[in-house]
């Protein structure tokens, strides 16, 4: 294991930012930060309890600014995954929301970095793992280019 070793048996926690405690928007910012010195948008305004509002930004992030979409084969280390998920919403609402609400970044092995509530720490797993491969959408490559 390379730079990735670094982010393992981060705790979770909703909008967490910084170490020791982040969400997965958090994880990838600080990968970003510390590999490149590139300060991603902290999306410090999203309620990360709110998968509705996780969806529509997520999606706006990835589909447009400085983000390009990769074939999964050409994905290299530090590329983006955007993966699939279902959340409740919490109550009084209480649906159901599918859609693309998680992320995570490719690791020096073409493996996953990721976190998400319900983990004991950040994890390093392999993409055809059976938990994750089924919950890969795309892969995204930052070209700093808006």
């Amino acid at each position: 294991m390379a730079w990735e070793s670094e982010y393992l048996g981060m705790k979770f926690k909703w909008n967490g930012r910084q170490r020791p405690e982040v969400d997965c928007w958090g994880l990838v910012r600080l990968v970003y930060l510390d590999s490149f010195g590139i300060d991603i948008d902290p999306l410090s305004d999203l309620d990360a309890e709110n998968p509705k509002e996780v969806l529509s930004k997520v999606s706006e992030i990835a589909f447009k600014g400085p983000w390009v979409q990769v074939d999964r084969a050409t994905a290299n280390p530090f590329d983006l995954v955007l993966m699939r998920g279902a959340y409740r919403m919490p109550p009084p609402d209480k649906t159901m929301v599918i859609g693309l609400v998680h992320v995570g970044v490719v690791t020096s092995h073409r493996q996953l970095l990721h976190i998400e509530k319900g983990l004991l720490g950040s994890v390093v797993m392999p993409l055809d793992h059976p938990l994750i491969t089924k919950k890969i959408h795309s892969f995204w490559r930052y070209t700093g280019k808006p």
